[in-house]
């Protein structure tokens, strides 16, 4: 009887029971979307990090890393990959005047890879390849120059040019986010970050040191299973970070405790050598005087 009189009531008012089902169905669907949407996105991003390699750990020092450090780094039984870069941060000056602060990273590496938008690498040391960011999209183009430069020092310092020709547009999992980080021109906030070959940089320590940890490509990168495995690495990283950063530091302050002995010396010796020449000039002057006293008289 109750089925009865609950299809007649379904067949008397079908618009309404229409609706009602389509509305329920319809929430239920976007719903579904919703919770799906997060799981769907995390397992894809993590998918696009794994494809090029995004680093575990980046490890910066203001000492930087030498041979030895990156040596030691891959020793260590946490490590899988490795990959030592130098970069530096400097202004820049585009064809339409804009003044950027720039991150200038080097270009060839086997970590935090990138995916070539439009143009192409670079081939010469004048070139370079531009990060796509959609707080400069559409501001830079291939074919455009670059001026870098610093307020206060001479870029020739660390790069072998200052004018760049950009040949290409790339994106990377490095820099996703809209904003790019900090520099270390008085704190800026990051505007640009380019590529340019490793033989325009000119000093000899590498300026941070990226690598991956062994299995930590089994976790996705947004789990708290991943987060939990990175964490019990970190307290090691910490505690070789600084027992690395105190090694250099030693090899440098040895090295410029030698260097400053050696100019003491050097300084010693042009001290000797300028006061026994200031004796020397001091004697003739007395000489002359001498003889212009003699002279004088003779003269009398």
């Amino acid at each position: 009887m109750f089925h009865r009189d609950t299809l007649r009531l379904i067949k008397n008012t079908f618009n309404r029971f229409f609706s009602l089902v389509m509305i329920v169905l319809i929430g239920v669907a976007f719903m579904m979307g919703l919770l799906s949407s997060r799981p769907i996105m995390e397992k894809s991003v993590d998918k696009y990090f794994d494809d090029n390699k995004l680093q575990d750990f980046q490890l910066y020092s203001s000492y930087g890393f030498d041979e030895n450090d990156i040596k030691a780094l891959k020793s260590q039984e946490y490590v899988k990959d490795c990959f030592a870069s130098r970069m530096t941060d400097v202004l820049s000056r585009n064809d339409n005047g804009d003044i950027q602060v720039t991150r200038v990273e080097e270009l060839q590496r086997n970590m935090n890879g990138f995916e070539l938008v439009t143009g192409r690498l670079p081939d010469k040391d004048n070139e370079l390849v531009i990060v796509s960011n959609t707080m400069n999209e559409g501001a830079y183009e291939v074919g455009g120059k670059l001026e870098l430069y610093l307020d206060d020092e001479d870029i020739h310092d660390y790069l072998e040019n200052d004018v760049y020709e950009i040949v290409g547009i790339v994106k990377t999992p490095s820099y996703m986010a809209k904003m790019l980080g900090t520099s270390n021109l008085k704190n800026m906030e990051l505007d640009l970050i380019v590529y340019v070959n490793e033989s325009n940089f000119k000093s000899e320590y590498y300026t941070t040191v990226y690598f991956t940890v062994d299995d930590a490509e089994e976790y996705e990168s947004f789990s708290e299973d991943y987060k939990d495995y990175i964490a019990s690495v970190k307290e090691d990283v910490t505690a070789f970070a600084n027992k690395q950063q105190d090694n250099l530091k030693e090899t440098l302050l040895e090295k410029y405790r030698e260097e400053i002995h050696d100019g003491e010396e050097e300084l010693e010796e042009k001290k000797a050598e300028g006061q026994s020449q200031l004796d020397d000039a001091r004697q003739q002057l007395d000489d002359a005087k001498i003889q212009i006293i003699a002279s004088e008289t003779q003269l009398e």
